[in-house]
């Protein structure tokens, strides 16, 4: 038996019934890029760990849905003749063609069972649905299970981790049966909708709007915004490049009749950067303005560049930490002292399980000693916050650590090569990774085992797990490699930007 819907299918319909379409008939237009990977991994890893916090759990493993129905129906008939009652993980259940894998049913007293839907970040609205969609298909399915709680369960932000397996009390349930029960009339209307839309020859036509944003972005969007050149364009700056977001307001101002930013008239731009990407567009063959080379050798020596990676895992990976938690467990800083000297290098990586936040703000103050002005990538955002946190678990030399912390915002120089530079390679992305391919001879992320943020987040869990070994050492080093070219391509770029021809 097929099972044409399922949880996140009957989500995405309701979101919008051409998203659903096309998971099920075009899924390759929407690729899950590195960031929506991780948010999936976690989520299954935390649910998994969180199974240890219950009491003798019966886990259904089957991952055929028609055997998995049938290995819950058993142990739900099991509980109904009297054996003692459990809580069951993944249990699976099915009506009018939906099919649900449940993370939690645990018993309570009176022969009841509280549904429990676990989630791997902060509450949202969109959880309640989601578990309201599983107890609805409970209720109908005519299996013997009685729901009198619907939950949901999330990371419960003061617990502490001891460095134990023992993770109890982890786990912050919150009761939404009340909210829940009151979209069931809604879902079994969607579910009846979904089911029309599954069956359809062709995709329906639904025009974009807010809803490509909530609850989620929708990975499709750049297909429905026909936002890639098709064969034949050989724009040199397409509109879409005008944001990253291909739904973005300026771009959906000129799409669809508008696709090449040279067409665009000059008055229906809205800032100065757009309008010299329309320069570019229209033949320039970049935009330098001479003020970005000013900033830039004007800056006093020595220069410090800064990089953290962080990880906020909802599993925490070291002792005193707390889940989510945005933690940097390593940094690279590269310092130029002269403009031709040779750049003097520091790094930082914590090795043990041990919170890293005392080890590296010291190893931080210690490596910035004489002074001078801090540049970090986004440092606005990342570094400044992040350093500014650092002084609650290095107090001594909290007065250095917000120096730092306010020289990262004050320097950040994302701000200046936004303002006053754009490469048509550049796609419209002011990134490190975006920049360095468009004007540096060389990539020097090419070839890196550790290739984004994202990786190296990964490639540390899996470094912090592992024993001494040679593969340790070698992922160590494949960590301070990308973290170190984060720091180093900077200076890179700031010496190629000088050495050019600012825009006539």
């Amino acid at each position: 038996m097929a099972f044409p819907l399922s949880k996140s299918k009957l989500q995405s319909h309701h979101q919008c019934p051409k998203k659903l379409w096309l998971e099920i008939n075009q899924p390759n237009l929407a690729p899950i890029n590195e960031v929506q990977q991780l948010i999936l991994d976690r989520g299954t890893a935390f649910g998994d760990a969180i199974r240890s916090t219950f009491s003798d759990g019966v886990l259904i493993e089957e991952k055929n849905s028609q055997k998995a129905l049938i290995e819950t129906a058993k142990w739900f008939n099991l509980f109904a003749s009297g054996e003692p009652r459990k809580p069951v993980f993944e249990a699976a259940f099915t009506y009018k063609g939906i099919i649900v894998r449940v993370d939690v049913l645990n018993p309570l007293p009176g022969g009841t069972w509280e549904l429990i839907e676990v989630k791997s970040g902060s509450l949202k609205p969109s959880h309640v649905r989601d578990a309201s969609i599983q107890a609805l298909v409970i209720e109908m399915s005519g299996t013997f299970v009685n729901l009198s709680k619907i939950s949901i369960g999330i990371p419960e932000s003061t617990f502490t981790f001891t460095g134990s397996a023992n993770i109890a009390g982890i786990l912050n349930v919150i009761d939404k049966t009340l909210e829940a029960k009151e979209l069931f009339t809604e879902i079994e209307s969607c579910i009846e909708s979904a089911l029309n839309t599954v069956v359809l020859p062709t995709v329906p036509e639904v025009s974009t709007g807010a809803h490509c944003k909530t609850p989620h972005a929708c990975g499709f969007a750049s297909h429905c915004t026909n936002t890639k050149l098709q064969p034949g364009e050989t724009f040199i700056v397409p509109v879409w490049h005008l944001s990253k977001d291909p739904l973005t307001k300026i771009v959906q101002k000129f799409l669809p009749k508008k696709r090449d930013l040279a067409a665009v008239s000059k008055s229906d731009l809205e800032t100065a950067i757009q309008l010299q990407m329309r320069e570019v567009a229209c033949g320039k063959p970049y935009y330098l303005e001479s003020a970005l080379q000013v900033f830039l050798n004007e800056q006093p020596f020595p220069r410090y560049f800064l990089d953290y990676e962080t990880n906020n895992s909802p599993l925490p990976l070291w002792v005193g930490t707390h889940p989510g938690e945005v933690i940097p467990f390593q940094f690279s800083l590269h310092v130029w002292t002269a403009p031709d000297a040779p750049l003097q290098h520091h790094e930082f990586i914590a090795t043990t399980n041990v919170d890293p936040r005392p080890a590296l703000a010291k190893a931080l103050v210690e490596a910035i000693n004489l002074v001078g002005p801090v540049f970090a990538w986004n440092g606005n955002s990342t570094e400044g916050p992040i350093t500014e946190k650092l002084c609650a678990h290095y107090p001594s030399a909290a007065a250095t650590l917000r120096q730092i912390a306010d020289s990262c915002r004050e320097n950040d120089p994302l701000r200046k090569f936004r303002q006053w530079m754009y490469f048509p390679k550049m796609a419209g992305d002011w990134g490190l990774k975006s920049i360095a391919k468009s004007i540096l001879p060389t990539n020097p992320y090419f070839g890196l085992a550790i290739k984004n943020g994202v990786d190296a987040m990964k490639g540390y869990e899996k470094y912090l797990a592992m024993l001494p070994s040679s593969n340790r050492d070698q992922l160590e080093a494949d960590l301070k490699a990308y973290c170190g070219v984060d720091t180093s391509v900077m200076i890179d770029i700031w010496k190629t930007i000088q050495r050019m021809h600012a825009s006539p």
